[in-house]
């Protein structure tokens, strides 16, 4: 009875492993960026700290608006302005 109510099917023929490898990875991932940081602070140059990851030092997000302006700005120029992004005035 328990062996077929409680078996877990997502472990069968190799189809949870991806999901393992994902969350080990990011686990991974958090966790080292911690001890980088960590790692940084330790040496106390403050010079260092410009390469550290804070998530408070809002430096991911404004690269990543900076290349998605750049990629509107491709399309603009390839599709002549077809596919831009301009605010709605509703």
């Amino acid at each position: 009875m328990f062996g077929r109510l409680l078996r877990l099917n997502m472990f069968r023929k190799d189809h949870g492993s991806w999901m393992v490898m994902l969350f080990s990875t990011i686990l991974f991932l958090f966790i080292f960026s911690h001890i980088y940081n960590l790692c940084l602070l330790i040496g106390g140059n403050v010079s260092c700290w410009v390469y550290a990851y804070w998530a408070a030092q809002g430096l991911p997000a404004l690269v990543f608006m900076q290349l998605y302006k750049q990629q509107l700005q491709q399309r603009e120029i390839s599709f002549g302005n077809k596919y831009s992004v301009e605010p709605r005035e509703d």
